[in-house]
């Protein structure tokens, strides 16, 4: 009897581990010859809902504007400042405005929502949301992209709460990587993220390494922060004529002479005299304005999401606290303060240790020539009409925009004696955490990726690389290339005269 049981469990342990290299083979052996894609969203691709499901269910973001209803407190504000001669009464009409029209949308003390906000998520394979393929954001044009090559039950999109610390968000997407990995029976995927995606996925590298991840193709990614959000959590505010018109010079209509003709006339308007005493009174409208705005709305609005902190660079961060946090929780501090110090400031050291342990490949697809947002200091650099291209290239040197690198320029860093210099003399990307893997694209605005472009069809050869792509892989895609007027064909940059 005993030697009967003993043979049975003895029996019973040999048939469960003869079963795990099936089960194993099982999971390994797909049969479609594609690695499942997952592209993670940015800021502002889907809306964001108040109380889902319920009958109060409706869009708290992008918020829903009642234009006569602003226009009519904004001139009750301007009257009750003229009766009471007092500037300080229109500044708080202003921001009672803006508060309204981020109430909803607002995190509280701790950093977690203020009301029951949730975030379009997409569970499962694309194949069960077609009507996305039709949107013109350009996640979903990337994601358009992606189907036709590799199939919709390959390709996923992934939307989170971007407010939210990007540190707990890491546990979400871990979720739905390994649903993703169940479904189609793959070890590995491979991810595109997009602006915010980016930091969202070094948050992830931080916290669970890239055993997961195949390949990272980032796409105008926001993982080395935003300077002009720096400058504007430290309180500046600066709009500067020829910023402005730089970065009006950059907005293509689609028709080349037209996008000339309004290129010359924003360069002469920018150098010219006629907009001067304009500007100077919206300067100073604006420093009078300032510190009712940092108050009343930017502390209780962006600056209370935490998720925001991770746009905030480390030279920045400090100075952004002792103005804005003054007052918060400890919890909302060790959110902001985990991705600063515990990701933010190691993110070379996380990047090169996913790359070099777990064996993920990944590129940078940073842009250029379309100018940075106009509204602080940093408006003359150069960037993708979001984010300024030393940030989306993790470290790139860049002339200040419409102007070039010094003739005789040499490169600062050697790089093993490879060439990482712009043929037009505005890039140096020897100074990339990634030289020999990231890309530049001239002339694309933020993320970009229109369906059916050769910026498309450069994230696809990218994906199926086997191995780690180099921007010396292939003759159609160079270190430097240059969208023409209609942003879907691409050409080696050319050099500047």
């Amino acid at each position: 009897m005993y030697k009967k049981a003993v043979s049975l469990i003895l029996a019973f342990s040999l048939s469960v581990l003869c079963s795990v290299p099936a089960f194993a083979a099982d999971r390994t052996e797909c049969g479609c010859g594609h690695t499942p894609v997952i592209v993670i969203s940015g800021v502002g691709s889907c809306p964001f809902y108040i109380d889902k499901g319920t009958q109060n269910e409706h869009i708290c973001f992008p918020p829903q504007l009642n234009a006569g209803k602003i226009i009519c407190s904004v001139f009750a504000g301007i009257f009750k400042a003229v009766v009471k001669r007092d500037f300080n009464v229109f500044a708080d009409a202003l921001a009672d405005v803006a508060l309204g029209v981020f109430e909803e949308f607002r995190c509280d003390e701790n950093g977690n929502s203020k009301y029951n906000v949730s975030p379009e998520t997409f569970p499962g394979s694309t194949e069960n949301y077609d009507e996305y393929l039709t949107s013109d954001k350009p996640e979903f044009n990337i994601v358009h992209a992606l189907v036709d090559e590799i199939g919709a039950d390959h390709t996923y999109f992934y939307n989170y709460d971007w407010r939210l610390d990007p540190c707990a968000n890491a546990d979400n997407l871990d979720a739905f990587i390994s649903g993703v990995l169940d479904e189609t029976n793959h070890e590995k995927v491979s991810v595109v993220p997009c602006s915010m995606g980016g930091v969202q996925t070094l948050a992830y590298f931080a916290e669970y390494g890239g055993k997961k991840i195949e390949k990272a193709v980032f796409m105008s990614p926001a993982d080395s922060g935003l300077m002009f959000v720096g400058n504007l959590f430290n309180g500046e505010l600066q709009i500067n004529k020829y910023d402005v018109f730089q970065y009006l010079k950059t907005l293509k209509t689609g028709n080349a002479l037209a996008d000339a003709f309004i290129g010359r006339a924003c360069g002469a308007l920018g150098t010219g005299m006629l907009f001067n005493g304009l500007f100077r009174f919206v300067n100073g409208f604006g420093e009078r304005l300032n510190p009712t705005a940092i108050d009343k709305v930017l502390k209780n609005t962006f600056a209370s999401m935490p998720g925001m902190w991770s746009f905030v660079r480390p030279e920045k961060y400090e100075g952004a606290k002792a103005l804005l946090l003054g007052g918060a929780t400890d919890e909302f501090i060790q959110k902001a303060d985990r991705y600063q110090y515990e990701v933010r400031r190691n993110r070379d050291e996380i990047l090169n240790r996913v790359m070099s342990e777990d064996g993920t490949a990944v590129v940078y697809c940073s842009h250029y020539d379309k100018g940075s947002l106009p509204v602080t200091s940093t408006g003359s650099s150069h960037g993708d009409c979001l984010i300024e291209t030393t940030c989306t290239s993790g470290g790139a040197f860049c002339a200040k925009a419409g102007t070039t690198l010094p003739v005789g320029y040499v490169q600062k860093n050697y790089c093993s004696g490879h060439n990482h210099l712009s043929a037009d003399r505005i890039i140096d990307a020897s100074c990339c955490t990634l030289p020999d893997s990231t890309w530049f694209f001239k002339g694309i605005s933020h993320v970009g990726g229109l369906y059916g472009s050769d910026q498309c069809r450069f994230i696809i050869w990218a994906l199926g690389f086997d191995g780690q792509p180099t921007v010396f892989d292939n003759d159609d895609f160079p270190q430097f290339l240059q969208a023409d007027h209609t942003m879907m064909k691409l050409t080696p940059v050319a050099a500047s005269n």
